[in-house]
């Protein structure tokens, strides 16, 4: 529908802003993996949120079929999505890799806080519209996310998922917008 219509005949408006500072995910536990590199194999224990994409990039660094690698994911602290990237992985795979012997890598907390990735700033403006039974008839939600330059299209897709739940709503809104306005960031997110 019609989001400017619906929000000027609306009978109430109610309207929001959030803002969000670049902030480290700092999960419970510290980014550990241990990676056993074979002639033609690998095998991987790593607390990962993101085994799959594990397996596809150690294969990709190693020459290898995904097939030939096999990540194991053992119970886990809160990753907060840290654990959803595969650096320290990778980090493993490669020592392990050079050392032709199984590696075990761990990340201290300040290794993390200077090479990890931080949740990216954002700005979002909300604009809510209720007729007469205050029912919502309109929604607009804008986000201004910042974007490390340098990202993959996987981490750019999840820096758009930052509109979720404001296109995809599960309510019944006759008039619905949602925009995200991408802007360059200087920190890794």
């Amino acid at each position: 529908g019609d989001v400017a219509a619906a929000l000027s005949s609306s009978a109430r408006k109610i309207e929001a802003e959030y803002f969000y500072p670049y902030q480290a995910h700092a999960p419970l536990e510290t980014m550990s993996a241990v990676a056993d590199v074979q002639p033609g194999r690998c095998e991987v224990w790593a607390g990962s949120q993101a085994p799959n994409r594990a397996q596809t990039e150690a294969a990709k660094l190693l020459g290898i079929p995904e097939s030939a690698v096999t990540v194991h994911v053992p119970l886990l602290g809160g990753g907060f999505g840290r654990r959803g990237r595969t650096d320290f992985v990778l980090d493993a795979v490669e020592c392990s890799k050079v050392a032709g012997a199984p590696v075990r890598v761990v990340w201290t907390r300040s290794d993390d806080m200077r090479n990890g990735d931080f949740h990216p700033i954002s700005l979002h403006r909300l604009s809510a519209g209720l007729d007469a039974s205050g029912q919502p008839a309109a929604w607009r939600h804008r986000v201004s996310v910042g974007v490390f330059s340098k990202m993959t299209t996987p981490e750019a897709e999840a820096v758009r998922a930052a509109l979720r739940g404001a296109y995809d709503t599960p309510y019944a809104i006759g008039a619905v917008e949602a925009e995200l306005i991408e802007s360059a960031s200087p920190v890794r997110t």
